[in-house]
């Protein structure tokens, strides 16, 4: 047979195509390959979150948890630490309230290690509009007296930025989110 060994049609409005590998040497065809696979999503997939697991042919397995946003906006959060005095564990996740709608709301970890540096840590979460996003910081230390926690709200509007400062006895936590305009 001529021609190409490979083809894909598209019948959904969104295509993801995946190539997961654990990178175990300089180049990256040494590396290796956890999962090679695609998943199609369209206006049917569900707006509650649900999760699909992604099987490797090496028998790795990734899950990725998903929900169709209507109406959503982009938020850009950017964590720095600074001021950083003993080591201490980090654990960050977000979750959105909606006023008008009492429900569970389901947390996405976005964060979770030691930190024994300075450090600035990117993220962007797709968030409905007129919503309260929630950024829940969880801070450990060793010893008793367990983990401290934290709290950074804000409203999902139009190109709103917001800057707040976390001071504990380790270091310095500062949280921007910046809500970013639509791409249409």
């Amino acid at each position: 047979m001529t021609g190409p060994k490979r083809g894909i049609v598209m019948l959904s409005d969104v295509l993801m195509e995946f190539d997961m590998r654990i990178k175990t040497g300089a180049k990256e065809e040494d590396d290796l390959q956890l999962i090679d696979g695609l998943t199609c999503l369209d206006k049917r997939m569900s707006s509650r979150p649900f999760t699909l697991r992604f099987n490797g042919t090496s028998g790795g397995a990734v899950d990725m948890c998903l929900a169709l946003i209507l109406e959503g906006m982009e938020v850009a959060v950017v964590v720095a630490i600074s001021e950083v005095q003993s080591a201490f564990h980090l654990s960050l996740s977000s979750f959105v309230s909606v006023t008008e709608k009492k429900g569970e709301c389901q947390e996405i970890q976005l964060f979770h290690d030691a930190v024994s540096d300075l450090c600035t840590k990117r993220f962007v979460v797709a968030v409905p509009m007129d919503t309260m996003m929630h950024l829940k910081f969880k801070v450990g230390k060793k010893g008793p007296g367990g983990d401290s926690r934290y709290l950074c709200s804000f409203d999902v509007n139009r190109h709103e930025c917001v800057d707040q400062q976390i001071k504990i006895e380790a270091a310095c936590i500062s949280v921007k989110m910046t809500v970013l305009p639509p791409l249409i």
